[in-house]
């Protein structure tokens, strides 16, 4: 789980969001999410090999794994559809709905390689989220 520091701070930014729509705010919960999501993800490939104890590892932090890359994907999608459809943005703005993009498409990059060859439905869908999002790739100007 996140550390206590980074779980507070997103309850902060989760209570704030809460009160103004503000779409930076959903924004950096998705980020912390995101954070932990890649700590996991290095500590997955650390654990790389056949024996079975590695295996074991690597699925136990694939378990804990997906649960943080859907909180990271939900939250920096409010952060998206609010920033996204925002006429005046300002550069922090701007910056975080690019990367709110590149992230949102990588997380999907990810379920679609952990569904792929057994679960073709759920495949395809995160492939399409994946394309939808990589499409956007540096397009907010």
């Amino acid at each position: 789980e996140v550390s206590a520091a980074k779980a507070a701070s997103i309850d902060a930014y989760k209570k704030a969001f809460n009160l103004s729509q503000n779409g930076i705010y959903a924004f950096n919960v998705g980020i912390l999410n995101y954070q932990k999501f890649s700590e996991l993800d290095d500590e997955f490939y650390a654990n790389k090999g056949e024996a079975a104890d590695k295996k074991a590892k690597r699925d136990a932090i694939e378990k804990e794994q997906a649960p943080v890359a859907d909180r990271s994907i939900a939250w920096l999608t409010k952060g998206f559809d609010i920033l996204s459809n925002k006429q005046d943005r300002d550069k922090n703005e701007l910056v975080s709905l690019n990367r709110a993009v590149d992230i949102i498409a990588n997380l999907y990059n990810w379920k679609m390689n952990k569904a792929r060859g057994h679960d073709p439905k759920a495949y395809d869908q995160y492939e399409a989220q994946f394309k939808k999002f990589d499409a956007l790739h540096e397009t907010f100007k």
